[in-house]
């Protein structure tokens, strides 16, 4: 079973993953390679509804920073995609047994 994740508030007030991976991105490149490696490492499982339906959870959070080089003030934004596994209604995905329990 996968560990219990510990959520936290850090010094500025954003939301995190305590032990989560942290990468630098340069390039919108980059992102889209995290974002694409992220995926790779998700569980999927089939469904009526959808043929490659998620069964983890995933949160993939952009944090851009920006410096006013004449006040020397930082601005800092967070956008944040959520997949939430199991989603569909379960009366509608013909689920069954251990894939019910997936999606409770």
């Amino acid at each position: 079973e996968a560990p219990k994740l510990d959520i936290k508030l850090d010094s500025r007030k954003m939301v995190f993953v305590k032990g989560a991976v942290i990468k630098a991105a340069d390039t919108a490149n980059d992102l889209l390679n995290f974002f694409e490696g992220g995926n790779k490492m998700r569980k999927v499982g089939s469904t009526k509804m959808n043929a490659e339906s998620s069964r983890s959870h995933s949160v993939f959070s952009i944090l851009i920073e920006t410096r006013n080089k004449a006040t020397n003030k930082v601005n800092i934004g967070k956008l944040s995609l959520v997949d939430l596994a199991g989603s569909e209604r379960a009366d509608k995905t013909g689920a069954e047994a251990e894939r019910m329990k997936e999606e409770q």
